[in-house]
């Protein structure tokens, strides 16, 4: 019997191009961001880039590495800390943010790590470096290592808090890695995002501090309403780095952040916002999505791609499916049946197959333009059969051998032919 194994995906894109960018509706000079970037963490796609790449200050949006950094330092949320006049002293001089935490108040992480998200408070995140490292210093190098760890090649923590400092940088882009990682993390998802982000609290406990969301304070103070499928952003301000947001949005099941940097409120004449104009800006870019975009899925969990052929292998045959479902945004008038999926590489492979090695190229086109392209590489192992080559051989040999067979006996009788002629032709001229 004809023998098959299913081979599940092992790395799928790796390089990925678009039909149709998402971003036609928008007109990046319109948004009060000097700096804005909008990613796709489902499908990898970017959405926009309007100068994503160019350093920013972070100011507080750097609070989002502060507390992915604490989660992983952390090992019991419900441990308590006491806060000293160390972590609370320099707030006013420095005229950073502050959960108005008290000297000799005692919390847990959980309640610091809201502490520095909900109220961006430079308090809770200085009593996070000491309790956690010793040092803000110490903390901060631990920053940077998860930072390189990421891939935020742009950026360099020199404060747990973002107060101005000329050390401290980061890009949109690098900002869009940290919350695409950090969103993987259970705790800190559960800290950023809300499901009624624009009326999200957090009451620590045996303290009388009551703390807003990032939303919930621009929907009281500015009032500015997040659009609904915001789950969840960190605002920042400095003199220097002006207006920033990061945001996690949900739309059309695609999970997006969007960041943005530098926004003034007199970008287009008299102040109307001052910290919302940043999210202004994020409400138009999702409204955006959610009103000119849909989703589309390329391929599904499950689905076979291919089925390839195997030679001297345990099996006769790897099919190469799906593991996972592939979906990306595309504009809303988009003709699904013009998708066209076709595959470059070998149809047929000699065992051993090993787990990661090369199959092919995989692309999915429409209208003679490639929407999608795949390097798609081998999930499982397909075994060399010794039992199936050494009778692939005795056929060889004995197919060899009955060719050889029939070749020396056409000659033997060709040559006795030839003797038999010859010996007739002899006796008939001894008659004559």
């Amino acid at each position: 019997m004809k023998k098959t194994i299913c081979a599940f995906v092992f790395s799928f894109f790796l390089c990925l191009s678009l039909l149709s960018p998402v971003q036609a509706s928008v007109d990046s000079a319109k948004l009060y961001s000097k700096y804005a970037y909008v990613y796709d963490i489902t499908s990898g796609q970017t959405l926009m880039n309007k100068k994503a790449n160019a350093r920013i200050y972070p100011a507080s949006m750097t609070k989002m590495m502060t507390v992915y950094t604490a989660i992983r330092l952390i090992t019991n949320l419900n441990a308590k800390v006491k806060i000293t006049n160390a972590d609370i002293k320099d707030q006013y001089a420095l005229d950073a943010s502050s959960a108005f935490l008290k000297n000799k108040q005692v919390v847990t992480y959980k309640d610091l790590l809201y502490g520095a998200m909900y109220p961006s408070g430079a308090d809770a995140c200085w009593a996070l470096a000491r309790s956690l490292c010793g040092s803000e210093a110490a903390f901060v190098k631990e920053m940077n290592k998860d930072a390189k760890r990421i891939g935020m090649k742009n950026t360099h923590f020199n404060t747990s808090t973002g107060l101005p400092d000329k050390t401290h940088y980061t890009t949109c882009v690098d900002i869009a890695k940290l919350m695409a990682k950090a969103y993987t993390n259970a705790i800190w998802r559960s800290v950023f995002t809300s499901k009624n982000a624009s009326n999200a609290y957090y009451r620590p406990k045996g303290g009388n501090q009551l703390w807003m969301s990032t939303l919930t304070r621009m929907r009281i103070h500015q009032h500015i309403v997040a659009n609904p499928a915001i789950m969840g952003a960190k605002s920042g301000y400095t003199k220097d780095a002006m207006y920033c947001l990061g945001s996690l949005a949900m739309v059309h099941g695609h999970l997006i952040a969007t960041v943005t940097g530098k926004g003034i409120p007199t970008a287009f004449g008299p102040k109307k916002v001052t910290l919302a104009c940043a999210l202004v800006d994020h409400n138009t870019l999702i409204k955006d999505l959610v009103d000119h975009y849909k989703s589309l899925t390329l391929y599904s969990r499950g689905q076979k791609v291919k089925t390839f052929k195997i030679h001297f292998g345990v099996v006769d045959t790897y099919t190469y499916k799906m593991s996972e479902s592939y979906k990306i945004l595309v504009d809303s008038s988009f003709d699904e049946s013009s998708l066209k999926t076709t595959f470059s590489g070998k149809s047929t492979i000699e065992a051993p197959l090993k787990k990661g090695q090369k199959l092919g190229i995989l692309r999915v086109s429409a209208k003679g333009q490639t929407l999608a392209k795949a390097t798609i590489y081998s999930g499982s192992e397909v075994a060399f059969s010794k039992q199936k080559y050494a009778i692939y051989i005795g056929i060889y040999v004995i197919c060899g051998l009955a060719v050889f067979w029939v070749v020396f006996r056409n000659i033997r009788r060709h040559i006795l032919k030839k003797k038999y002629a010859k010996r007739k032709a002899q006796r008939n001229r001894k008659k004559a």
